[in-house]
């Protein structure tokens, strides 16, 4: 299995790192609700219990997740969905320094809305981070602050 570790030459950059025997035992906890045909929320966690061979920890991988999931369909045209995810226990390893360190947990709200003007025609506009939280997922790469994207979709 692959692993992460910030470069030997250069700590922006990240290397592999293979275990040759690793073994991962997942607990995996989900519910969900659906409340007619318009609205839908699933949560669910996850905590990861790694068996390593050749190196002493799970470098850049997740301790655990938890994740809350909103779908809301008003009507045909419309789709919006709103999304929390949290991941922490993320432990990481400097190969230029040999430090090591348990990154803070990373949180994350996302949204987006889907307008269909026709089954083949539609419009989008999502965004991630919308809390601008400064979060680490790999060392020494902060996410960027909020981010937005939007488009068109078309079906043939």
């Amino acid at each position: 299995m692959h692993f992460y570790g910030n470069h030997v030459a250069d700590s922006a950059r990240f290397q592999l790192i293979y275990d040759s025997g690793t073994k991962v035992l997942n607990y995996h906890v989900s519910v969900g609700w659906k409340y007619e045909d318009w609205y839908k929320l699933q949560a669910s966690g996850n905590y990861y219990h790694y068996e390593l061979s050749d190196i002493s920890s799970p470098w850049h991988r997740p301790e655990w997740t938890l994740g809350v999931e909103n779908y809301i369909m008003p009507n045909d045209k419309w789709f919006i969905t709103a999304n929390l995810n949290l991941l922490g226990g993320i432990q990481a390893l400097n190969l230029q320094s040999a430090e090591s360190t348990t990154l803070n947990p990373v949180m994350d709200l996302a949204a987006k809305v889907d307008y269909a003007f026709t089954p083949r025609f539609s419009v989008f506009v999502e965004g991630n981070n919308l809390l601008n939280q400064k979060n680490e997922r790999y060392w020494n790469y902060r996410v960027r602050g909020i981010q937005g994207i939007g488009g068109l979709t078309f079906k043939f």
